[in-house]
């Protein structure tokens, strides 16, 4: 989601430091420095891709201001993230870090993990850095602030570990969409976004 957003708000021109960040945290955490260029370069090439078909077919950095540009974004990014999964899996299959019989389990799960960043912290980081400091007046800050303490009440809420989990409790997770609705309805595509990312770092 990160990469993919600098693309955006960058160019191509950030694809070194993305996949210099890339390998060195893979380096950091576990496999080989092969699977580490693998995973990098499959890392980096997602936000390219992402970013190339954004900026040619989906109004770039303004994507997110139309329901059409979200939906395009969904799909780009739904390709998009197909390329870093079965880099990534491939790399780890051949270096022997995961068996060839898994191939099929890992992927899906590796490619919905991106798909999830894309999805979830793109949209959030892309339309605050295209926020205009004028816009931040005191009361859509009020406002703004009220929005994100809502998602987080409602979030600790709806998924805590604390709470017995019963049929009631398992139907209160619906209330996530009341700070959502209010988000869009008050707020605008930033703090949908963002109330979208809050909700989902808790589940």
């Amino acid at each position: 989601g990160l990469a993919i957003a600098a693309v955006l708000l960058w160019g191509p021109r950030i694809a070194p430091a993305i996949f210099i960040a890339a390998f060195l945290i893979n380096q950091l955490t576990a496999g080989s420095v092969f699977t580490s260029l693998a995973i990098a370069c499959g890392n980096t090439l997602e936000a390219v891709i992402a970013g190339y078909l954004v900026r040619h077919w989906a109004e770039g950095e303004q994507v997110f201001d139309t329901p059409t540009g979200v939906a395009k974004f969904a799909l780009m990014s739904l390709a998009a993230t197909l390329v870093s999964a079965t880099i990534g899996v491939s790399s780890l299959a051949v270096a022997g870090y995961a068996e060839m019989s898994s191939f099929m389990s890992v992927w899906p799960t590796w490619w919905l993990g991106d798909l999830a960043g894309a999805l979830v912290v793109t949209p959030v980081v892309v339309l605050w850095a295209k926020s205009e400091p004028a816009s931040l007046t005191p009361p859509q800050i009020t406002g703004t602030g009220l929005t994100y303490l809502a998602a987080v009440a409602v979030g600790a809420f709806a998924f805590s570990p604390l709470l017995q989990q019963t049929t009631l409790h398992d139907a209160l997770i619906f209330v996530v969409i009341l700070p959502l609705l209010w988000a869009s309805l008050r707020q605008g595509p930033r703090d949908t976004a963002t109330v979208a990312l809050i909700i989902s770092a808790f589940a």
